[in-house]
């Protein structure tokens, strides 16, 4: 029988960075498909993607008030700023993420590999350990 070591503290602390990443990005989805999904009741449409959310935003701009009530026009918006915010959310925490990866050792040999980043890295670090 196999035993999976404990942990450690450090460990749990980079998975719930991790946890709470994940989180704030099915979050920002959720987000921009509620978004796009609304714009398209009125005829606004852009492709799918983060990257072109300000292209949406732009269309949503241009449109008068005859295309788009005020009131849409409102609580679209806050799904902007709400979109905004969990970006600026997911950016802070990738930076935690980032960081711890620069001060482990293991994460970075495991970064080295061709295709595999410090976000990668750092998750398998924390969840695997040394890999014993």
């Amino acid at each position: 029988m196999r035993f999976v070591p404990v942990k450690t503290l450090d460990q749990q602390g980079v998975l719930s960075l991790h946890r709470v990443r994940a989180a704030f990005v099915r979050q920002r989805t959720a987000a921009i498909n509620t978004v796009r999904g609304l714009l398209t009741e009125f005829g606004i449409v852009a492709g799918k993607g983060i990257q072109r959310i300000a292209e949406l935003r732009q269309r949503m701009d241009k449109v008068g008030g005859d295309l788009l009530p005020d009131e849409a026009r409102a609580a679209i918006s806050e799904a902007f700023e709400h979109i905004d915010t969990l970006s600026t959310r997911i950016a802070s925490v990738e930076a935690r993420i980032v960081a711890w990866h620069k001060s482990s050792a293991a994460s970075r040999r495991l970064a080295s590999a061709l295709g595999v980043g410090p976000i990668t890295a750092s998750a398998i670090v924390a969840s695997v350990g040394d890999g014993r």
